[in-house]
């Protein structure tokens, strides 16, 4: 019934909400506000890290994606991930200079993303062995801060000396489901389970983007527990990112264009009805100029010897300087 009104009065969406006992209320979009492109921005001074403002939502307040809920990012190829995944890097750039938050970059494209804006990363991996190395000492690190806090606190406040450490993984599933060597992907698998379901509290927080979502991809979906739906292939995706409600009250992740890279569909964290959004788009230009003007203080070097060396020389991955 609600497709032939939305078609009826010529609207891009139609939204139904529950207006007490008897009633639904019908919200239709007839201009799309958000088909306009606008380019990521940096706050201009360290706030309170409860949040990071992405871009904007359709009625033209800003997005802000509460910070410390592991988030995950899914939408098909072309769907705009990089536009969410930098603008979310761009609007912590202030804090990232000033040491309170720790960028750690996952990218197995060779680098291609995060190398665009390295200076922002305290560390970056791109090849698996990288990554599980990086990932275990992440979660090295969050069990010691948790045996540091037990009985004297019970959440996280960034401050340089304990700063918020937040692991960006650009495409997810070449490290889990689609990783040849079984014993990198069962390591990267446990390493992230363990930083979503323990690492918030403590003060570590994960935001990974993919294109598949579907459970055979990415089993530890549950534990991700703030989800933007960017284009997808079809509803039964877009229930599997947003949930059946959100589907059913108008968040069609299907149905978005293909010519506006970055908008999607969050659930707000109160558990209302979906918002559409559109995260702000970083040139390459702005990343280099952002990732030089707000580099982080320190680096940190992976040590990969002990992952390679527990593989074993028969199953141990041919490293870069191996191919040189």
């Amino acid at each position: 019934m609600s497709e032939p009104l939305r078609s009826g009065v010529q609207a891009s969406r139609l939204r139904l909400e529950s207006h007490g006992p008897r009633d639904v209320r019908m919200i239709f979009t007839v201009v799309e506000s958000l088909r306009a492109t606008f380019p990521s921005t940096v706050p201009d001074e360290v706030t309170a890290l409860e949040h990071a403002t992405l871009g904007r939502q359709e009625d033209g307040r800003p997005w802000r994606l509460a910070l410390g809920p592991h988030t995950l990012v899914a939408g098909s190829s072309g769907a705009g991930k990089g536009s969410v995944f930098w603008s979310f890097a761009v609007a912590l750039a202030p804090a990232v200079r000033a040491g309170s938050v720790h960028l750690h970059g996952i990218d197995l494209k060779a680098g291609m993303e995060v190398l665009m804006g390295r200076g922002l990363f305290t560390s970056v991996a791109t090849d698996a062995v990288e990554a599980v190395a990086l990932l275990e000492d992440l979660v090295a690190d969050m069990q010691e801060r948790a045996r540091q806090y037990a009985g004297t606190q019970r959440s996280h406040c960034a401050t340089t000396e304990n700063p918020l450490h937040i692991v960006m993984i650009d495409e997810l599933a070449a490290l889990t489901a689609y990783n040849n060597e079984r014993e990198l992907q069962r390591r990267a698998e446990t390493a992230i389970n363990l930083l979503c379901s323990q690492g918030r509290a403590p003060g570590f927080m994960v935001f990974a983007c993919l294109q598949d979502p579907r459970k055979e991809v990415i089993p530890s979906r549950g534990l991700f527990t703030q989800m933007v739906g960017l284009r997808l292939k079809d509803i039964s995706e877009t229930t599997m990112v947003l949930g059946e409600t959100a589907a059913l009250t108008g968040a069609h992740c299907h149905r978005i264009r293909r010519d506006v890279p970055g908008t999607g569909y969050v659930v707000p964290e109160d558990g209302g009805h979906p918002i559409l959004v559109r995260a702000g788009y970083a040139s390459d230009e702005l990343i280099r100029e952002v990732a030089q003007t707000y580099a982080a203080p320190e680096t940190r070097e992976i040590d990969v010897a002990a992952v390679r060396d527990s593989l074993g020389p028969r199953r141990r991955p041919r490293s870069r300087e191996d191919v040189a």
